[in-house]
């Protein structure tokens, strides 16, 4: 695993765009460009007579370059739960740093230029390796159902997305970053992915078709000055659907085209009242209290082999809430009892909602590792002392159990023997009887402690030994008739 983190050298520090933008989608930096023109000059304090220094220039903000990603040939997605064991926490973040490192080499040594990644996290995992500071929005995923419609929301830590044109680099990244997690997080899905036909869904008809274009995408998908600590990010929604396609080809072209609510064929969305308000595209396509399009751009890719088959679907938005209500809208009734028809020939098995921080966030914490060493010897330690602490409470208890007096002198007490007492008449020794010279020099009890009386009676009890059963007598034989008192009357003469 070690070897896997150092083989992605961390990037030099970015100094322009071109420098920024370096990897597999070019992509440049995003600067905040207010603070950077900021004409403010170097003054001095006539109090301290010394300069104020010059406003310190942010740092630029560079994307993922996945997020913002043209459509691929072929995708991977994988998802990891963390363990409990907070040792290897310092060892994940290490691996977000340099991940993208990673993927410009692969891009680089594979000649891929296809090649585009993103790294999400889950709001738990967010607390567990990042701390207190967090995405505004960042929460569980909201699980929802309604009669047999239900989308559920599963355990996810992280996601990894891998996209390019070609299924064997794919392969072979997610086995890197198998190879890194494998030992320290669990997998839950690693899901290869590909293009069908025009971009169309396993359904037959076109997805995505209301993805916004340009750099409109940009608008919709990351996170702006509203949440400045994580600008550059994205609100990212995954959700793997399995298609009930046996059921879905029973249904006419016609009937397939009202569920969905454009042509299949020509991919042209209906008018008026053509679009039924159950429609996938009535029910998905919604509007905020202003009249605007409520927007998400998606990721989303067919997945299947010859026993299952689905969609596996990734939406990034600069705004969480614009996916919870699109899914709202689908899964439940509104007034009129309209939710999408679509629902009843697909059914999400999995959900889960993260965070995917911008690239430059990610790479602040190259070298983080090295205080997972520090982490276990911190704990080796604590625990040494703890056992120490154990062993001395122990010894402890033992001492106050073990026979000690209460002062040296109760040990050889001093004895005064009285002189003894003068002779009293015989009536009067008769009538008072004196104690003897040993009597009256008879010492103090000692005093022992409770222990030590403990011990005593346990000692008495293991010295005792139960009494043997006597002997029974043996009977006396019986004597001669001659001996008897009759037989020595008979032998007697008359």
């Amino acid at each position: 695993m070690h070897d896997e983190l150092e083989n992605s050298q961390p990037e030099a520090p970015v100094e322009s765009s071109k420098e920024a933008g370096a990897g597999a989608s070019g992509e440049t930096p995003i600067v905040n460009a207010e603070a950077v023109n900021s004409t403010e000059t170097t003054t001095n304090n006539p109090a301290e007579g010394s300069a104020t220094p010059p406003p310190t220039q942010p740092e630029p903000v560079v994307l993922q370059n996945g997020i913002l990603a043209d459509s691929t040939a072929f995708g991977y997605y994988l998802t990891y739960c963390l363990s409990d064991d907070e040792l290897i926490y310092p060892l994940i973040v290490e691996m977000l740093a340099r991940f993208h490192n990673m993927i410009d080499e692969c891009a680089r040594t594979f000649n891929v230029p296809s090649l585009t990644a993103v790294v999400a996290v889950g709001s738990e995992a967010w607390d567990k390796l990042y701390g207190e500071a967090k995405p505004a929005a960042l929460k569980a995923f909201p699980e929802m159902k309604q009669a047999d419609r239900v989308a559920p929301a599963t355990p996810c830590d992280l996601f990894f997305q891998i996209r390019s044109d070609r299924h064997d680099i794919n392969f072979n990244v997610a086995r890197r970053i198998q190879a890194i997690l494998g030992e320290i997080a669990q997998l839950q899905e690693a899901v290869p992915t590909f293009r069908y036909l025009e971009s169309r869904d396993l359904t037959g008809f076109v997805d995505g078709t209301e993805n916004p274009e340009g750099e409109h995408r940009h608008k919709v998908a990351i996170v702006g000055p509203e949440d400045a600590d994580f600008a550059g990010g994205s609100y990212v929604h995954i959700q793997r659907y399995i298609h009930d396609l046996p059921s879905w080809n029973q249904q006419s072209v016609e009937q397939q085209e009202q569920i969905i609510g454009r042509t299949k064929t020509d991919n042209i969305e209906f008018k008026g009242d053509k679009k039924l308000p159950t429609s996938h595209i009535k029910r998905a396509g919604i509007k905020d209290e202003e009249g605007k399009a409520v927007e998400i751009l998606r990721q989303s890719m067919p997945y299947g082999d010859l026993n299952e088959q689905g969609l596996y679907f990734v939406s990034y938005c600069r705004f969480a809430d614009n996916f919870t209500r699109m899914l709202a809208s689908m899964i439940y009734q509104n007034a009129e009892g309209h939710h999408d028809h679509l629902m009843g020939f697909t059914q999400a098995v999995t959900g889960a909602a993260l965070f995917a921080p911008a690239r430059s966030f990610l790479t602040r914490y190259v070298g983080f590792a090295a205080k997972a060493e520090q982490l276990r010897i911190e704990h080796e330690a604590a625990e040494a002392a703890r056992l120490a602490a154990e062993l001395a409470e122990q010894n402890s208890t033992r001492a106050e159990l073990a026979y000690t007096p209460l002062s040296d002198e109760l040990l050889e007490p001093e004895i005064d023997i009285p002189e003894p007492a003068e002779p009293q008449s015989t009536e009067s020794n008769a009538a008072q009887v004196l104690p003897t010279p040993l009597e009256q020099a008879k010492p103090p009890a000692k005093r022992y402690s409770a222990g030590f009386y403990q011990a005593m009676i346990e000692d008495a009890e293991a010295e005792t030994k139960p009494e043997q059963p006597a002997e029974p007598k043996k009977p006396l034989n019986a004597l001669p008739w001659s001996l008897t008192d009759a037989g020595k009357q008979k032998k007697d003469p008359q």
